[in-house]
């Protein structure tokens, strides 16, 4: 079998290129726009605002807090100099925007 020097080989099977890749959590793209991730995050982070909002008449705004920071915004300070800093000005005001929320 012949291979390109472009392939990558690992015990004999080539691996197949791909767009976007995850480790450890963290989805980086060929162009490292983390535009994929950034998406990703802000879909997480709105679905559990909006779990959320159901309990709002029901809980302490303390706890509220507690809940929002631990669920929420744990999701952006993970990573986040990693990716927001090389992230789109459209990205980020998106990230922005949740996190006012």
């Amino acid at each position: 079998m012949a291979y390109k020097t472009s392939d990558v080989v690992f015990d004999g099977s080539v691996i197949e290129f791909s767009d976007t890749v995850k480790n450890l959590g963290v989805v980086f793209d060929s162009g490292l726009s983390f535009r994929e991730h950034t998406i990703k995050t802000l879909s997480k982070g709105y679905a559990t605002l909006k779990y959320l909002y159901s309990f709002k008449n029901f809980i302490s705004s303390p706890i509220k807090w507690k809940i929002t920071c631990s669920l929420i915004m744990s999701l952006f300070n993970y990573c986040s100099p990693l990716y927001f800093t090389l992230s789109t000005k459209a990205m980020q005001s998106r990230v922005q925007k949740l996190q006012n929320s």
